[in-house]
């Protein structure tokens, strides 16, 4: 949001990396423009019910990572040989790589609900968990003050 789009009396108070998002001391904008689509709505402080944040991440990933690393401790165990136990090794190595997938692919979501029935749903890339966490503080800081006067 730039200063052109403000509102009478607004004041921007933070907005996301590459100002997806801005918070203002009267409303929240949310504004995506990505290959060729475009998604821009905003809610009025006074209009947020609820904020929240939630992540995923693919499971999958995980469940690969520990039943590989069991199979390469059993090969290890039960090898007669060195190349059983190399084999086995090169499986352990394999289990690490799909359990650092399945941290590296967490995703964090935020969103924004009105009291009527639109949301403001965003993944906040690139955003760690203080972060996200900071931004909360400051859209629920910016509803108090709103509804104070």
């Amino acid at each position: 949001m730039t200063q052109n789009e403000l509102l009478d009396g607004e004041t921007i108070l933070t907005q996301s990396d590459k100002n997806i998002v801005t918070l203002t001391n009267k409303r929240i904008r949310y504004n995506s423009q990505e290959f060729g689509k475009a998604h821009i709505s905003g809610i009025m402080l006074e209009n947020i019910g609820c904020v929240s944040v939630h992540y995923s991440s693919s499971i999958i990933l995980l469940v690969i990572g520990i039943l590989a690393g069991l199979v390469g401790l059993f090969a290890i165990v039960s090898s007669n040989n060195d190349d059983d136990s190399s084999i086995g090794l090169l499986i352990i190595v394999a289990s690490g790589v799909f359990i650092l997938l399945y941290f590296l692919s967490r995703k964090y979501f935020l969103t924004i609900y009105s009291n009527g029935e639109g949301k403001i749903n965003f993944e906040a890339k690139g955003m760690k968990k203080e972060a996200i966490l900071d931004f909360i503080n400051k859209v629920e800081k910016a509803i108090d003050q709103r509804r104070k006067g």
